[in-house]
């Protein structure tokens, strides 16, 4: 292997990211063509770049954490790092535009209500933040569609009322119910569904 190397010297040895088959198969040249074609349907062109919009969701999980960094001794080969029991999830709905501008997000806590004791006494970096709670902290339907309500209509509405929005996500089964999926028709909200396996790539 070292004598392979020095006679290329264009490669070297990497450490590798594993992915799963599923995402290196849902995303071929083919299924991304596919997609981009949909941007060029007269509907969907036809929508300024400031109503075209793309929302996603991510979590964190409470002490969790493995890529930091630590000093310590260069005597010692590792570092304990005390961590809370809890492994509370806590999940967040974000959208941004084409133009760049983003929305305020909805936070999901995960817990029956979302509590006082959960916050700084002053709120004021916080203000047009929506929260909310789940039993384990993820996206519901019923979240998806309150985002869509108190979130995403109001933010996003274009100055001309009559104009179209186009709304990218994933298919995440929150965004397929009817009561969402009306909810945009009935706000002239045009839907594009990323294709699965392939928003690495996206």
């Amino acid at each position: 292997m070292a004598g392979f190397l020095r006679r290329n010297p264009i490669l070297r040895t990497k450490r590798q990211l594993r992915i799963d088959s599923a995402r290196v198969n849902g995303a071929t040249s083919d299924i991304i063509k596919s997609w981009f074609q949909k941007l060029e349907l007269p509907a969907i062109k036809s929508i300024k770049p400031e109503n075209r919009w793309n929302m996603d969701e991510a979590g964190i999980m409470e002490g969790q954490g493995e890529n930091g960094l630590v000093v310590g001794s260069v005597d010692r080969r590792i570092i304990q790092k005390k961590q809370p029991g809890s492994k509370a999830w806590t999940s967040f709905i974000e959208c941004i535009s084409a133009i760049g501008k983003a929305l305020r997000p909805l936070v999901i806590f995960k817990g029956k209500s979302v509590q006082q004791q959960w916050f700084p006494v002053g709120l004021k970096d916080y203000i047009g933040w929506e929260f909310t709670a789940t039993d384990n902290g993820w996206t519901s339907d019923a979240t998806a569609l309150e985002w869509l309500k108190k979130v995403f209509l109001p933010q996003s509405a274009p100055t001309n009322p009559s104009d179209a929005r186009l709304l990218i996500l994933d298919g995440h089964r929150s965004h397929e119910t009817t009561d969402f999926i009306w909810e945009c028709y009935s706000n002239n909200i045009y839907l594009l569904f990323l294709p699965p396996h392939a928003l690495h790539i996206l």
